[in-house]
C-alpha cells in the first residue's frame, strides 16, 4: 500500500514557468507512470493526493489529459485520490475515456483557511483495513464568529455519505449523485 503525494504544482495554470513546459515539468507523470509499474509488478494499492485538481481549469490541459490517460491505465491501482485547491466541499469522477464508466473519483475536502466568508474545515476518513477503500467521511469545521468571541471548537458537521444519501464512497456512487 502507498500514499502517492503529487507536486501538482507543475500543472499550476497560475505558475507561469509552465508556459516554457507544457506537457511534463520536471518529468513527474514519468516518475508517477514508473510508480504504477512497479505498484503493478508488487500488486500493490495506492491513495493518491494533491493540490491542484487535474482536469479543473486550474491544471493545464496538457497534464491534465495525460494525468487522466495514466488514471484509466492504472484505475486498477489507484484507491482514491484526495485533493485541495478549491477551499470548498466538492468531489470529482474521473470516468474512461468514453464518458461511460466512472474509473476513479476525487475528495475535496474544502479548506481550513478562511478563503473570504467561509468557515475552516476537514474530513476524517474511515477506511476499510481489508479493501483500504474509504467507507466514510467525516466533516469538522471552525465557526469563526465563536473562535473570535474566543471560543474556538472544531465541531462535527455530517458524514458524506449519510448527508448525501450515498451507498459508500465508491466513483460508482460518486458517478449517481453527480446525475
Amino acid at each position: 500500500f502507498r500514499v502517492i503525494a503529487l507536486n501538482t504544482k507543475v500543472c499550476n495554470t497560475q505558475n507561469w514557468y509552465l508556459f516554457s513546459q507544457y506537457k511534463d515539468p520536471s518529468n513527474h507523470l514519468d516518475w508517477l507512470e514508473r510508480q504504477f509499474t512497479q505498484m503493478e509488478k508488487n500488486n500493490e494499492k495506492a491513495f493518491i493526493i494533491g493540490h491542484v485538481i487535474p482536469g479543473t481549469s486550474g491544471c493545464s490541459n496538457e497534464w491534465s489529459v495525460r494525468y487522466r490517460a495514466l488514471m484509466e491505465r492504472y484505475q486498477h491501482l489507484i484507491i482514491t485520490h484526495l485533493f485541495g485547491h478549491e477551499h470548498v466541499e466538492d468531489y470529482t469522477v474521473i470516468s474512461d475515456t468514453t464518458n461511460s464508466t466512472s474509473i476513479g473519483s476525487i475528495h475535496i475536502p474544502g479548506g481550513l483557511n478562511t478563503n473570504g466568508d467561509k468557515n475552516p474545515a476537514f474530513r476524517v476518513y474511515e477506511v476499510d483495513y481489508e479493501t483500504r477503500y474509504p467507507v466514510k467521511a467525516h466533516k469538522f469545521y471552525l465557526n469563526l464568529t465563536a473562535a473570535n468571541q474566543g471560543q474556538p471548537e472544531f465541531k462535527y458537521a455530517y458524514e458524506y455519505s449519510e448527508e448525501y444519501n450515498m451507498r459508500d464512497l465508491s466513483p460508482t456512487s460518486y458517478k449517481k449523485l453527480s446525475e
